[in-house]
């Protein structure tokens, strides 16, 4: 009975999915035939040749992944440090710095947006991709969660390192992050989700066609599309295609990265 209640779940909770790619394949007629088309009579990838042959979809490929490895490779970098030293380092005002961080997380980003925007015009990267990917780097529950797992690092292996002559960096990169590898699977699962979904951000601080993401061109081509009063266009079958298309750099991310996220959920931590 768990296994039947479970997979009912499962049906609901993916057909969304399921719909948006059946509907994608269809014309305006079998979309909004009644009964609705579970199974598509009549495939038609006319949806998609409007969205990709009438758009710069590898410009836009290109600014996303540039924002995506960019904004990764730096927060992963900053969380990992703060996190090792809130959690090995003992130093002055350690438990108010961790509280700033932990407090920061109460705020709604979308509170934060127009400070972002004026400041990031301010200092001339508006209209700029690293101004899209700087406000990405403040990722405090990350930080969290790093320092959560690496309070279960056993002190010895750390102590053995500098007995050993080690370096601070080494000890990070040589005993830290390799026993962190879980932990840093789902940071990076997390953070590449957040950089390809950030829309409001990146709709504001992005204006020029040239350097707008994958998401900004491909939702604005397909409103641009909806819009249009030519009778062969398909405006919901264009808008679905475009979901399909944004959906499927997530799940290749998730794909390649869940792993270390099941990791991580049933490691919880080094226990010594």
């Amino acid at each position: 009975m768990r296994y039947v209640i479970l997979l009912c779940i499962t049906i609901i909770l993916l057909f969304p999915l399921y719909w948006m790619f059946v509907g994608s394949l269809q014309p305006i007629m079998g979309i909004l035939a009644m009964p609705p088309r579970f199974i598509p009579k009549q495939v038609d990838f006319m949806n998609y040749a409007t969205i990709l042959l009438k758009n710069p979809i590898f410009l836009w490929i290109g600014n996303s992944l540039f924002i995506l490895l960019t904004s990764v490779f730096l927060s992963i970098c900053i969380i990992s440090m703060a996190g090792y030293a809130l959690s090995i380092y003992q130093f002055p005002g350690k438990t108010l710095i961790f509280w700033l961080f932990i407090t920061s997380m109460m705020f709604p980003r979308q509170v934060m947006i127009i400070p972002l925007f004026v400041l990031m015009r301010t200092i001339g990267l508006a209209d700029n991709r690293l101004g899209a990917v700087l406000p990405l780097l403040h990722y405090p529950f990350g930080i969290l969660l790093f320092k959560t797992f690496c309070d279960g690092i056993p002190r010895e292996m750390i102590d053995s390192g500098r007995v050993d002559g080690a370096s601070e960096l080494k000890i990070i990169f040589s005993i830290a992050i390799p026993i962190c590898k879980p932990i840093i699977g789902a940071l990076i699962l997390f953070q590449s989700l957040f950089s390809l979904g950030d829309y409001l951000w990146q709709m504001l601080i992005l204006q020029k066609p040239q350097i707008q993401t994958l998401l900004i061109g491909l939702v604005a081509a397909a409103m641009r599309r909806g819009a249009d009063s030519d009778m062969n266009i398909n405006p919901i079958g264009i808008q679905l295609a475009t979901g399909v298309i944004l959906f499927i750099p997530l799940l290749i991310i998730f794909i390649f990265t869940s792993r270390y996220f099941v990791k991580d959920i049933k490691l919880g931590g080094i226990k010594e």
